[in-house]
């Protein structure tokens, strides 16, 4: 039926009415200072957990309860009685009317956004606000007494001197109110609005066992009871900083990137264009534009157990092309460098922790997983570059909260994107690949010829016939494997076990530079109880055998030859090194960097790449431990460098030694007493740690460490090993002149003492790493000289013991003649295992969950790996030019000797 002019105008009178009552209750409210953050619990989705965040406002009349609204709810009452007689359809005509001007009313008050769901909250029906008329508020109108409102009250006191946490400021409430205008009686009114989705605080947990939780199960509102507060001075500021929103910033920085709009900063029209055409494709649904869009991941995720690497779906990404507008896909990782300051972010001093306390940069506590950064991926059409997108950002940014701009900042390197249409094809590259290819026939051409003409010894064939022949791959193969020493036998074996404990403690290096799932439980397991954390003493046993046997095999020969032997023996072991180090480094400066991809495969390579690049001439001489040592080509350069110098040093005392046999052990003596009083005086004037302490800052980038640069790597900090390897073999020869002959009673009783010797020289180091444990100056310089002189002593002893008598049924076991190739191969794979571990972590696509068994299996592979590699590279470069280096040198001696 038709609605009467006179029912009409009483309609709206009665609107009148309820917007004047409720513009007088607004006015009434304009000096409370109620805030609801970005996300209101009553205008929308309510929080998921209720006990999560409180925050804490001035005052409110406004108690979530029902009872405020007490007259409009009367009028509201009154107006329904009148409308029953109406039509249904007219009636629920009128009651959207009226909520969409409660609506609007209630908007000049608060300006409510989406929350989340809450379990058991004040509000059960998400959609619409408690003024709002609905079934439920029209039956609550009829009966007040027995509205839920009013039927469950939760009473909640706010405790005193507690704070809100936000990004760049805090406000604090003390608990004296005097003086406060505000405050009747003592106290102020307060309102507590619960939200989770917004800062993660934990105010109230739900299993605290300080702050009781206020919101049991089946309690659908919150009264909150005064509290004496006073407001601080810095109240408006901060109030101001509360209404821009508590915010986690894993949820902000989606945001960010949602208003990110790439526009070439040097008025480029083609990423212009194809970013329009990107945006406007993705509006349309276009396979391209949201194959684009599906393959960025700008959301942190894992974050707080430190996955640090969200890589998208690179493949994916570089697959695409739009072949109309000539488009294809760029991936480009984005640096997040998050600036936390603690003193700006107070907590409650309830909490177990507080929030700030992890982020700490890297350089502040050496013992923490480092969370200041973060790298994001996005997927760009591949006309954008690099400064486009970091440009792009950095105005996204500016247009931000001031908290905001001071807490987020971004970072985007030429290293950081790759497109598969940006790969070049260098003069480098080509003449690299040529010199490799062109080898490689020679070996593969002289091998066929070898065959087809067996020839049994070559060393009996003319010269050039036999410097062919050198490169043929039969005769090197079965140089591989011949005969050794049976003597020395047993040291194959050690080298090989010792090189394999190295390749697994690099795989734990690298472990540390790639995208890992759970960095903060890799830590844990890895570096506070790892065995391999406290026996990277390991690499010594190299430098104590090469002394051992530079000894061994020059001592007789200088002393036979004289001095002009030394020039020959230093040429020699240059020529015998340089080759295969030459052909390694020309590999990862040249060859990896243009044959690869992956989301972080130029981040990983560039940087090594760059390095070998820059000082590779100081690889070449041996100098790289001293020169550039903070850019080293190949983190086991220093090795090569000590190793070299060392047999110098060792040529020179083998001379005096052959002179004045007395003079020349003396002389070796005090060396060794030098070299263990140098790592003392460094440490202690230097102030450093008595070892390398596997820190995640030294893990990230060993080379670049200060006490990898200033002590590790250092010759005088290490020629302690390579003394006593030459003094153990001077033992061994007059050992064996007296016929000296070990018990079964002594060996044991050695082995005791050796095992104590080594194993407790490592397991100290784990002192080193407890938190918070003070420095002591005297127990690192002393620890620093003795250490590896301890390890090396367990070393020389296992040495001498199988030199002289054996080892009883170890011996079998390290003469086993399968160590011989493996033993020989030991240098290559020196070289080769870094690059294999580098590679497989520079084509990581996902961050990996890691666990010892993986670790083990994967340690395996690169094992095989390496020495499969190390078998080719010895056939094709090491052999074939150590066997040219050979014939050169007789050739000369036999032309010296006529």
């Amino acid at each position: 039926m038709d609605i009467l002019p006179k029912d009409m105008m009483l309609i709206f009178i009665k609107i009148i009415i309820i917007s004047i009552l409720c513009d007088h209750y607004i006015i009434q409210c304009t000096d409370t200072e109620y805030h609801l953050n970005e996300h209101n619990p009553l205008l929308g989705r309510h929080p998921e957990n209720l006990e999560q965040n409180v925050y804490k406002v001035k005052k409110d009349p406004l108690e979530i309860n029902g009872d405020t609204f007490f007259g409009v709810t009367k009028l509201l009452q009154k107006l329904e009685n009148e409308l029953e007689t109406q039509a249904k359809e007219e009636n629920d005509q009128i009651i959207d009317g009226v909520n969409k001007l409660v609506n609007k009313m209630m908007q000049r008050n608060v300006q409510p956004e989406t929350t989340d769901k809450v379990h058991n909250s004040t509000i059960e029906n998400t959609t619409s606000h408690p003024l709002l008329l609905n079934e439920k508020t029209v039956r609550n109108m009829k009966n007040p007494e027995r509205s839920e409102f009013n039927r469950n009250k939760t009473v909640m006191k706010i405790p005193k001197n507690d704070s809100i946490v936000h990004l760049g400021t805090s406000m604090e409430r003390e608990s004296s109110g005097e003086g406060n205008p505000s405050t009747v009686g003592g106290e102020v009114d307060t309102t507590t609005v619960v939200n989770q989705e917004l800062f993660h605080t934990n105010t109230i947990s739900e299993n605290s066992d300080n702050i009781s939780n206020p919101l049991k199960q089946g309690s659908k509102s919150i009264h909150v009871q005064p509290t004496r507060n006073k407001i601080t001075p810095s109240y408006t500021h901060q109030r101001d900083a509360q209404k821009r929103g508590i915010e986690w910033f894993s949820r902000r920085i989606p945001r960010i990137f949602s208003d990110l709009q790439i526009k070439s900063q040097d008025n480029s029209s083609l990423c212009n264009l194809q970013y329009i055409l990107y945006q406007t494709s993705l509006k349309n649904l276009n396979v391209w534009a949201v194959k684009m869009y599906d393959a960025s991941d700008t959301t942190p995720r894992g974050f707080m157990v430190g996955n640090s690497y969200q890589l998208g779906h690179f493949d994916e990404c570089i697959a695409i092309r739009e072949p109309s507008h000539g488009i294809s896909g760029k991936h480009c990782l984005i640096e997040t460098r998050l600036k936390f300051n603690k003193s700006h972010h107070p907590t409650d001093q309830n909490q177990d922790e507080a929030i700030w306390n992890i982020f700490d940069p890297v350089d502040i506590s050496e013992h923490r997983l480092p969370k200041d950064s973060l790298h994001l991926s996005l997927c760009i059409p591949s006309g954008c570059t690099f400064r486009d997108l970091e440009q792009s950002l950095r105005i996204v940014v500016e247009r931000q909260h001031t908290d905001v701009k001071e807490w987020i900042s971004f970072r985007v390197t030429p290293d950081m994107c790759f497109a598969e249409n940006e790969r070049k094809i260098s003069q480098q590259l080509i003449i690299t690949c040529v010199v490799f290819v062109g080898f490689a026939l020679i070996v593969i051409a002289v091998t066929v010829f070898h065959l087809l003409t067996y020839e049994p010894d070559i060393k009996s064939l003319p010269f050039f016939r036999s410097a062919l022949l050198s490169f043929s791959m039969v005769h090197n193969f079965q140089k591989l494997f011949s005969g050794s020493n049976e003597e020395l036998r047993f040291l194959h074996g050690l080298k090989f076990i010792s090189m394999c404990l190295i390749i697994m403690g690099h795989r734990l290096f690298y472990y540390f530079q790639s995208p890992v799932l759970d960095m903060q439980n890799m830590l844990q397991k890895f570096l506070e109880y790892d065995y391999i954390l406290v026996h990277f003493n390991i690499v010594d046993t190299f430098l104590t055998i090469t002394g051992f046997l530079t000894f061994h095999t020059l001592y007789t020969k200088i002393k036979k030859h004289g001095i002009t032997l030394i020039p020959n023996a230093i040429l020699y072991r240059w020529l015998r090194l340089v080759p295969v180090y030459a052909a390694i480094i020309a590999v990862l400066a040249i060859i990896i960097p243009n044959f690869g991809n992956g989301p972080v495969f130029k981040l990983k390579i560039s940087r090594e790449a760059l390095r070998c690049q820059q000082n590779w001439w100081t690889n070449i001489l041996f100098i790289s431990n001293y020169v550039n040592t903070h850019q080293s080509c190949l983190i086991q350069s220093w090795y090569l460098s000590v190793d070299f110098q060392m047999f110098l040093i060792g040529l020179l005392l083998l001379y005096v030694i052959s002179k004045n046999e007395n003079l020349g052990i003396r002389l070796l003596y005090a060396c060794f007493g030098m070299s263990v009083v140098i790592p003392f005086i460094v440490t202690l004037k230097g102030r450093h740690w008595g070892i390398l302490k596997l820190t995640t800052r030294v893990l990230a980038d060993p080379i670049a460490s200060k006490y990898f640069n200033e002590v590790y790597s250092k010759t005088h900090n290490r020629a302690s090993c390579y003394f006593l390897g030459m003094m153990t073999s001077h033992l061994c020869f007059k050992l064996k002149e007296k016929k000296f002959q070990f018990t079964t009673k002594q060996l044991f009783l050695n082995s005791i003492v050796i095992y104590i010797l080594m194993e407790g020289s490592s397991f100290y180091q784990w002192l080193f790493y407890i938190p918070d444990r003070p420095y002591y100056p005297l127990e690192n310089a002393l620890y620093a000289a003795i250490n590896r002189v301890m390890w090396s002593a367990g070393i020389c002893a296992i040495i001498t013991e199988f030199y002289i008598t054996g080892f009883g049924f170890i011996s079998p076991i390290l003469n086993h003649p399968m160590y011989v190739p493996l033993s020989r191969l030991s240098y290559c794979a020196l070289l080769i295992h870094t690059q294999v571990q580098l590679l497989t972590i520079a084509a990581t696509r996902v961050p990996e969950y890691l666990t010892y068994k993986k670790m083990f299996w994967e340690v395996g592979g690169d094992i095989f790996v390496t020495y499969t590699t190390a078998t080719i590279l010895y056939l094709f470069v090491e052999a074939p030019i150590g066997n040219l280096v050979d014939l050169f040198l007789k050739k000369e001696r036999t032309r010296t000797k006529s």
